[in-house]
């Protein structure tokens, strides 16, 4: 697995923080906030995305309207 850039000993490898795990979490965060911000300009899922956000937004607490599907 690599050698731990930090560990936060939780038990079982859950707190280790080393390169690959860095790594993943900022590919996944850039793809996340490209999706957030560029998804409705996606040719098939967009409207999806857009669902998504709204409900993430109402979760919230945002008073946004609620985007059809149709």
């Amino acid at each position: 697995m690599g050698k731990a850039l930090l560990n936060i000993n939780l038990g079982n490898d859950a707190g280790v923080i080393n390169k690959r795990r860095i790594i993943y979490t900022g590919v996944s965060l850039a793809v996340f906030f490209a999706a957030w911000n560029w998804g409705s300009k996606a040719p098939y899922v967009g409207k999806y995305i857009n669902y998504g956000e709204a409900y993430i937004l109402k979760g919230l607490g945002f008073n946004v309207p609620t985007p059809t599907l149709a």
